[in-house]
């Protein structure tokens, strides 16, 4: 019999798949919020130069 057949050969290796996709998924978890933040970020940075600076009125 050929050892990747052997059923706990075949557990380890579904393990080892099982954790490189939950590294890949937490991975891309974190990219996708840094992205946001990074968005979000650039849109608040682009409204406020595109909006006129609100001066304080003297009295």
């Amino acid at each position: 019999m050929w050892p990747f057949t052997r059923p706990e050969r075949k557990k380890d290796k579904l393990a080892a798949l099982d954790k490189v996709m939950a590294e890949q998924q937490s991975a891309s978890r974190r990219l996708t919020e840094n992205l946001r933040r990074a968005h979000a970020d650039n849109l608040n940075g682009l409204l406020a130069s595109a909006l006129p600076k609100h001066e304080v009125p003297k009295q």
